[in-house]
């Protein structure tokens, strides 16, 4: 195939990702009246709502390094496709499936009180089903793993990629506590009623499981894109 067929077939897709996601984000900026949003810390206290905040932004960048390829071509454009290769190794694809998994393991656990699994933002019924946020997390790891089916992700050194994988969960995991301490408000409300060791018991899984999700990543890379191009150290 030409390679300018393959330059505006990838820059499509990437297009059509970040409107679609764009337009998720807008729905949920929109939403009023839901008792879970006007609380301290808005929409933001939620990992899927952060993490679909991050993936737009990321799927941002390759649109304009995608459209701007024809003008100063891809050597001019390294700087920003390295550092978009750091986001989706350390933050996007580990966030992502650590926001379906957990989310998953909690309430088909039965971990999560029925009424509580109603607690998403009202969605119109003639609205895109992509707007359900239990939709939507499905949806951004399938982007994810289209993109990385169709532009070779080069994963760079793996202690600064773990780094930020375990810098991020941790940040996050202290915007968690820091709500319920000094604000009282749980972003999950079943972790009110746990012991305070179990409390602290969520850091450290979460972490590990951060962790487990970037080798997967890393793994998933090199099966895609063999050898796959990188500087593991």
């Amino acid at each position: 195939m030409a390679p300018g067929l393959v330059w505006a077939g990838v820059t499509a897709v990437h297009l059509s990702m970040f409107a679609v996601l764009c337009h998720n984000i807008a729905f949920h900026l929109s939403v009023q009246d839901y008792k879970p949003y006007d609380s301290v810390g808005g929409r933001w206290k939620y990992l899927d709502q952060l993490n679909l905040d991050l993936v737009c932004t990321f799927f941002g960048g390759w649109v304009l390094c995608d459209l701007t390829q024809p003008l100063v071509g891809a050597p001019s454009k390294a700087g920003l496709m390295a550092f978009l290769d750091f986001i989706l190794a350390a933050f996007a694809f580990p966030i992502t499936l650590l926001t379906i998994v957990t989310e998953a393991a909690l309430w088909y656990g039965g971990v999560l009180e029925p009424s509580l699994r109603q607690q998403t933002p009202p969605v119109p019924d003639d609205a895109p089903r992509w707007h359900d946020p239990h939709v939507s997390r499905t949806v951004v790891l399938m982007f994810l793993l289209l993109h990385m089916y169709m532009v070779e992700p080069r994963y760079s050194s793996r202690r600064r990629g773990l780094a930020g994988t375990v810098a991020l969960t941790a940040v996050y995991m202290a915007w968690v506590f820091y709500l319920a301490s000094s604000q009282q408000v749980w972003v999950y409300p079943f972790m009110e009623g746990l012991p305070a060791l179990q409390r602290l018991l969520a850091i450290p899984v979460c972490i590990v499981l951060s962790v487990v999700f970037y080798y997967s990543g890393e793994y998933l890379a090199s099966k895609l894109w063999s050898p796959l191009s990188k500087n593991v150290d």
